[in-house]
C-alpha cells in the first residue's frame, strides 16, 4: 500500500507539472531611426525579449537585383556574419514597363551582427549613381520571458519526477506489475522533458538572434503616362480571343436548337395565317 500511495504521489505531481499557461507575446513600440538597427540585446532588465525589424529600401530599378543577389550571397557565403537566410523572393519587371522588379529577403542574425548586415545591405552597388533611399523601417519585440519561464518550471518539474520514478525502481520488493507502470510513465516523462526541451531551445534561439525582413523595390512614380495604353494593346490579342472564343461558344450551344426554333417559327407563322382566313 506505501508503494502505491508512492505512485500515485508522483503521478499527481506529473499532472502538477504539465500545467501551465503561456500568455500571448506583448509587442514592444517600434523604435526608429538608425539605432533601430544596432544591436539590441535579447535580455533587458530582466525580460528575454525576440526581435524583428522590418526594413523598406527604394532605389533604382536596374539596382534592385544587384543589391537582391549580394545581400543573398552574404548570408550565405559569410561564416562570420552567421545569418540564416529564411526567405528571399526576386520578381523581374516586364520590358514594357507594366511590372515593376521588386526583391524581399528574411534573414535571422545575431545581436552584433544586426547592423554590419545593415551596413552591407546600404552600400552603394557597382555603378549606383543615387544611393538607395529608406522609405520605411520599424522594430518590433516579442516578450517571451513568460514562456521561457513556464517552459523552464516544467522542465524542473518534470525532471524532479523522472528521480523519483527511477527511486520507485530501484525499490527491491517491488512488484513486477508495478515495475511495468513505472517503466512506462518514464517513458512517457522522458518524451515529454525531450519535447519541452526542443521548445525552450526554439525560444532560446528567438532571443539569441534578431529577424530583418528586407524590401527592395523602385519608385512608383516612375511608371510612364501611356503605360496603361500600352498594356491594353499588349493585351488586346487576349482580349479578342476571349470575345471570339464566347462568341463560337455560344454558336455551338446554339446549333442543336436552331431546326427546333426553325419548326416553332414555321408553325407559329402557319396558326397565325389560319386566324385570318
Amino acid at each position: 500500500m506505501a508503494f502505491a500511495r508512492s505512485l500515485l504521489a508522483v503521478t499527481l505531481l506529473l499532472g502538477l507539472a504539465g500545467c501551465s499557461d503561456d500568455g500571448p507575446p506583448q509587442p514592444v513600440p517600434a523604435l526608429m531611426g538608425r539605432a533601430m538597427m544596432a544591436a539590441a540585446p535579447g535580455v533587458v532588465g530582466g525580460a528575454k525579449l525576440a526581435y524583428r525589424h522590418q526594413v523598406s529600401l527604394q532605389m533604382a530599378e536596374a539596382n534592385i537585383q544587384p543589391r537582391f543577389d549580394r545581400a543573398r550571397d552574404l548570408c550565405l557565403q559569410n561564416a562570420e556574419l552567421h545569418c540564416i537566410l529564411q526567405s528571399a523572393m526576386l520578381n523581374v519587371g516586364d520590358p514594357h514597363g507594366l511590372q515593376r522588379t521588386t526583391a524581399s529577403l528574411v534573414v535571422r542574425l545575431p545581436h552584433e551582427q544586426v547592423a554590419v548586415f545593415y551596413d552591407h545591405l546600404l552600400a552603394p552597388v557597382p555603378g549606383e549613381a543615387t544611393a538607395a533611399m529608406v522609405t520605411s523601417r520599424s522594430t518590433q519585440a516579442d516578450d517571451l520571458t513568460k514562456a521561457i519561464t513556464d517552459i523552464g518550471q516544467r522542465l524542473t518539474q518534470l525532471t524532479d519526477y523522472r528521480e523519483r520514478l527511477l527511486v520507485l525502481a530501484k525499490i527491491p520488493d517491488a512488484k513486477v506489475d508495478d515495475l511495468v507502470k513505472i517503466a512506462g510513465e518514464l517513458s512517457n516523462v522522458q518524451s515529454n522533458i525531450e519535447a519541452i526541451t526542443a521548445e525552450k531551445a526554439a525560444l532560446d534561439e528567438r532571443v539569441a538572434n534578431e529577424v530583418v525582413d528586407v524590401n527592395l523595390h523602385t519608385d512608383p512614380g516612375t511608371v510612364g503616362m501611356f503605360t496603361p495604353v500600352v498594356k491594353v494593346w499588349l493585351e488586346a490579342g487576349q482580349v479578342f480571343g476571349d470575345s471570339a472564343s464566347r462568341t463560337l461558344r455560344f454558336v455551338i450551344f446554339a446549333l442543336p436548337w436552331l431546326p427546333l426554333a426553325a419548326i416553332g417559327y414555321g408553325l407559329l407563322i402557319f396558326g397565325v395565317r389560319r386566324m385570318r382566313r
